[in-house]
C-alpha cells in the first residue's frame, strides 16, 4: 500500500515531482491584503506555488461603453498587480496571475480546476447589517464556494474596522 504525505497546514501535497498550488482570488480591493499575505505565507511553509486568481467584472452593454471598460479592467488588473507584488514578493514565493472574466465563483472555480489547486483562498465581506442585506441581492462568491468547490476553501476575515493587523499599523 502505496502512503502519501499529510497535509501540511491545509495544502495537500501534489503528485510527485509536482509543487501544490494555492489559489488566491482577489478583486483589488482592500481585502485582497489579507487573502494574497494568508497564501503567500502559507506557500512559504509549504513550498507551494501561488495563482493570484483575479476575475474581471461583466457589465450589461448599456452600461458601459467598449473603450471604458477596456480602461476599468486593465486598471483594476493592475491594482491587483500591485497588490500581489507588495505582499508575495517579500515573502520570496513563486506566483503569477491569472485573469478570467465572468462570474466571481465560477471564474475562481475554473482557474482552480485550470491549475489543478490544492486549496483556494477567498476574502469575506463580513457580517455586518450592510453586507447581510447586500447578501439576499447578491451571493456570497465565498458561501457559494464553500457549498459548491470540491477542494478545501480557506476564507479570510475582513480586517476589524480601524485596525491592520497584518502590518501591525492603526488604520
Amino acid at each position: 500500500m502505496k502512503q502519501t504525505e499529510p497535509e501540511h497546514n491545509g495544502v495537500r501535497p501534489a503528485a510527485p515531482g509536482k509543487r501544490p498550488v494555492i489559489v488566491a482570488a482577489v478583486d483589488g480591493g482592500p481585502s485582497g491584503e489579507r487573502v494574497l499575505e494568508s497564501a503567500g505565507r502559507l506557500a512559504a511553509r509549504t513550498g507551494a506555488y501561488v495563482v493570484v486568481a483575479h476575475v474581471t467584472p461583466m457589465f450589461s452593454v448599456g452600461s458601459v461603453d467598449g473603450e471604458a471598460l477596456v480602461d476599468l479592467h486593465r486598471d483594476l488588473e493592475f491594482a491587483v498587480l500591485t497588490q500581489a507584488t507588495l505582499v508575495l514578493d517579500p515573502l520570496s514565493v513563486t506566483w503569477r496571475l491569472d485573469v478570467e472574466p465572468g462570474e466571481p465563483a465560477a471564474a475562481i472555480h475554473r482557474i482552480a480546476e485550470r491549475n489543478n489547486a490544492a486549496l483556494v483562498i477567498v476574502g469575506s465581506c463580513g457580517a455586518g447589517l450592510w453586507v447581510k442585506l447586500r447578501r439576499l441581492v447578491r451571493h456570497s462568491v465565498s458561501t457559494h464556494l464553500i457549498r459548491h468547490e470540491h477542494r478545501p476553501v480557506l476564507v479570510v476575515p475582513p480586517t476589524p474596522r480601524g485596525a491592520n493587523q497584518l502590518s501591525g499599523r492603526e488604520g
